[in-house]
């Protein structure tokens, strides 16, 4: 992985949710600013109808393989009228995996099963997951 900046979108499995966000996918902006080894780190901005605000992403290139975790500042969900509902507390952690081919990264991502704070009344996260694909700009 070199330092840099990468451009990509994701997309559901659940087509229900992704018909939700009146879309096919949500793109996004990474900008890599350390490579140590295998190992980089970096930052992530989703447009507006994604995950809001910037998060940070913590990951691994080794050989063609390439894994990182996505931890966004606000935790958001989709309400069944497709609008997006944010919660001042932050995001569960979503796992993204894949391969490098054909110049561009390509995967699947995940989140497990989790719970929310908001106060002390917990709301559970279902586990979902979709696709992704990036490049560098």
């Amino acid at each position: 992985m070199m330092k840099g900046q990468y451009t990509g979108f994701y997309k559901y499995d659940n087509e229900r949710v992704q018909q939700k966000l009146s879309r096919d996918q949500t793109f996004f902006d990474i900008d890599v600013t350390e490579v140590n080894g295998e190992k980089f780190f970096g930052t992530i901005q989703e447009e507006a109808v994604g995950q809001p605000g910037q998060g940070i992403i913590i990951g691994e290139l080794s050989g063609d393989t390439i894994s990182f975790i996505k931890q966004m500042n606000f935790a958001a969900s989709i309400k069944p009228n497709g609008q997006l509902k944010t919660y001042n507390t932050r995001h569960p952690k979503i796992y993204y995996k894949g391969i490098y081919q054909n110049e561009k990264f390509v995967g699947t991502w995940k989140i497990k099963f989790g719970f929310i704070f908001v106060g002390l009344l917990p709301i559970p996260i279902p586990p979902i997951s979709g696709i992704w694909e990036m490049r560098k700009k």
